[in-house]
């Protein structure tokens, strides 16, 4: 131990202090193809579920799971206090590993999962006119379990689509990979229907930021320095 923290908490302390410097929104070099995409979610259209739905408000939201808990299907693992609830047990993200059937035919999302590999829970969002999520923070003690990445992948322009981040609007480029700090209160709207977005939890490890830095947009890296 170093002081009062374990060597793997000291690693994760230096990984989000590189997070801090770099910004809360980082883009990275790892583009979707949207085009693709969009022709393989179409083989579920109607699979889609109620993504965390409520008798008493209007929230036009959906959800497909791509990487859920072993035995789960498509409709599981979307809302982590409802896996909680059924497991009747505490989980973490990185307890979900295993690939669902939209997971294995969408190949257009593949390449970006394998650089991160394990991954943990990772779903796929839809958006109608309308749909909202309320403020809130991920992860917001010292040491998480997970960090994400982001990637909006349909109907997610300037004028479609709001991810606002600590009070301000991100502006995003469809099909981009984004580590985004989550941890910053959040909310979201869309203004039509079908927007998608990904989420993918990876481990906030060394392992994990090696490979993001990997993959750094605007940037270029010593590896050697990088132990």
């Amino acid at each position: 131990m170093t002081g009062n923290f374990t060597q793997e908490q000291m690693e994760q302390i230096a990984v989000e202090s590189w997070l801090c410097s770099m910004g809360d929104v980082i883009p990275l070099n790892l583009m979707i193809d949207v085009h693709a995409f969009n022709q393989e979610i179409a083989h579920f259209d109607d699979k889609w579920v109620p993504y965390l739905h409520k008798n008493d408000r209007s929230n036009d939201r959906q959800g497909l799971s791509l990487f859920g808990l072993p035995g789960g299907g498509h409709s599981d693992g979307l809302s982590m206090p409802e896996s909680i609830r059924k497991a009747k047990k505490m989980l973490h993200e990185m307890e979900f590993t295993e690939p669902t059937e939209v997971f294995k035919h969408c190949t257009s999302l593949h390449e970006t999962f394998k650089l991160f590999s394990p991954v943990g829970r990772s779903f796929l969002v839809k958006c109608n006119a309308g749909g909202w999520f309320y403020p809130h923070r991920d992860d917001p003690q010292l040491f998480r379990k997970s960090m994400r990445l982001i990637a909006f992948l349909k109907h997610s322009g300037a004028h479609q689509y709001d991810f606002i981040l600590d009070d301000r609007k991100v502006m995003v480029e469809e099909g981009r990979v984004y580590y985004i700090n989550t941890r910053k209160m959040h909310r979201t709207m869309s203004y039509v229907n079908d927007s998608i977005h990904l989420i993918m939890n990876i481990a906030p490890t060394m392992s994990s930021m090696r490979r993001m830095l990997s993959v750094l947009q605007h940037g270029w890296v010593n590896f050697s320095a990088v132990k």
